[in-house]
C-alpha cells in the first residue's frame, strides 16, 4: 500500500509541474503524446512502468536543463 500511495504522490507532483510549465491544456497532450526522451513512448506509458524516470525527467526540465 505504501508504494501505491508514494506513486500517487509522485503523480500529483508530476501533474503540478507539467501544468505549471505548459498550462493545463498542453499538459494533457504531453502525457498522451510520444516523447523522444522515452524512446517514443508516451509519458503516461512510461510512468506506468517507471514513475521515477518520468519524475526525474520533469524535475530536470523544471530546473531548466533541456
Amino acid at each position: 500500500m505504501t508504494k501505491k500511495i508514494n506513486e500517487q504522490v509522485l503523480r500529483q507532483q508530476c501533474e503540478a509541474l507539467v501544468i505549471s510549465m505548459m498550462g493545463k491544456d498542453l499538459a494533457v497532450n504531453w502525457w498522451t503524446g510520444p516523447n523522444k526522451a522515452f524512446n517514443g513512448d508516451t509519458p503516461e506509458a512510461k510512468f506506468s512502468a517507471a514513475p521515477e524516470t518520468v519524475y526525474a525527467y520533469i524535475m530536470t526540465s523544471a530546473h531548466g536543463e533541456w
